[in-house]
């Protein structure tokens, strides 16, 4: 195991679920990688991170490696590119989840959401938290829409059996968060059925 410190900053005004912004990863007390603000796109001073909150947690220790790599070569690198370059290597929560917890390459959300949605058809209804590093899906099947396959909504990273909060990437080209599970199972719908609606979340 090794320590992931994360560093977060409260949004100022939460919209969808609650979360913390993560600016900053530092793997087993090694250089920290620093990401801008997200909201107000201010570059975070390395010697004085005001506003921050470091938060630590035991994870596989590729878990921490691997997220920080994420961060630098999709989140950091991707306002650097070409439209063009930047669609080849869009990114969205099911391509980092599916990054962090696989040792495989994912080039792209399109082989993410794949995978997420191998897990919605495969894996195990998850009542609990799963072991640090491992990928949860939110999904469910609307019948309505002719959708009788489970559908992939969302994806995140268990930071242990023991924490109630997850890792993330908000949406597309979005900013890596740190957020309870409560608040984003809500945000999702999770355990609600409405007629032919039913969402649920499933582990790989």
């Amino acid at each position: 195991m090794s320590e992931l410190t994360l560093h977060t900053i409260d949004p100022p005004q939460p919209s969808g679920h609650r979360y913390e912004a993560v600016v900053g990863i530092t793997v087993a007390g090694r250089n920290t990688v620093w990401d801008r603000n997200p909201y107000t796109l201010a570059e975070i001073d390395p010697a004085e991170p005001t506003g921050t909150t470091a938060q630590s947690f035991d994870v596989p220790a590729r878990i921490g490696d691997r997220a920080s790599s994420f961060l630098m070569d999709r989140i950091m690198l991707s306002r650097h590119l070409s439209l063009e370059h930047k669609i080849l290597l869009q990114y969205n929560c099911h391509s980092f989840a599916s990054f962090v917890a696989d040792d495989r390459p994912v080039s792209n959300a399109f082989f993410g959401e794949r995978r997420a949605r191998k897990i919605m058809d495969q894996g195990v209804t998850a009542a609990d938290p799963p072991p640090a590093g491992r990928q949860l899906v939110i999904g469910g099947i609307d019948k309505a829409r002719r959708r009788h396959k489970a559908r992939p909504e969302h994806s995140m990273i268990s930071l242990g059996e023991a924490d109630p909060r997850c890792l993330q990437v908000t949406s597309l080209w979005g900013h890596m968060a740190l957020a309870r599970y409560d608040d984003v199972f809500r945000a999702h719908g999770v355990g609600e059925e409405d007629g032919d609606n039913h969402v649920y979340v499933r582990a790989a």
